[in-house]
């Protein structure tokens, strides 16, 4: 299925479910590939991240800037050669947390969501790339730790 190429501008409305979007598709690729082809929903187990708590920014010590919040786990770089941005909200951090890593992170932390979280991203916080779960849960841990010494949220992995 991800092999398959079909050409031309993909526009869909953002109130439509992913229900909607996938029939939508399936019409789609029975015409153009003259193929009935069904998706369907299956829950499945999976890992995740589960953020709690507060947060309450604290300037990191021994970084390149002081004022955003830094995502790594057991080497910090030594300049902005990474990247970073910046969030517009907790969940938008939070997104950023889980893409970096590549885990959904749930949301359940309190206090203000709407807050503007800058944040730079460092050579050891790209996570997707590791394929020892043993090495990549090792790294994990590290990066959360120094996540909460920054931020005072607490991270924990589960199913």
């Amino acid at each position: 299925m991800l092999e398959i190429e079909l050409a031309g501008d993909w526009i869909y409305r953002d109130r439509t479910s992913s229900i909607e979007r996938l029939s939508a598709l399936e019409i789609l690729l029975e015409s153009e590939l003259n193929r009935k082809i069904r998706f369907t929903h299956q829950p499945r187990e999976r890992q995740v991240i589960v953020a709690t708590g507060g947060f309450r920014f604290h300037p990191p010590v021994g970084t390149y800037e002081d004022t955003a919040v830094h995502l790594y786990s057991d080497e910090v770089d030594p300049d902005k050669g990474s990247g970073g941005g910046s969030a517009d909200s907790l969940d938008q951090f939070l997104q950023t947390l889980g893409d970096q890593v590549d885990m959904p992170v749930i949301n359940q932390t309190q206090g203000e969501q709407n807050i503007h979280v800058p944040y730079c991203h460092h050579r050891s916080s790209g996570l997707s790339r590791i394929a020892d779960q043993k090495k990549k849960k090792q790294k994990l841990e590290l990066m959360f730790k120094h996540l909460t010494k920054q931020t005072e949220l607490q991270f924990e992995i589960t199913t």
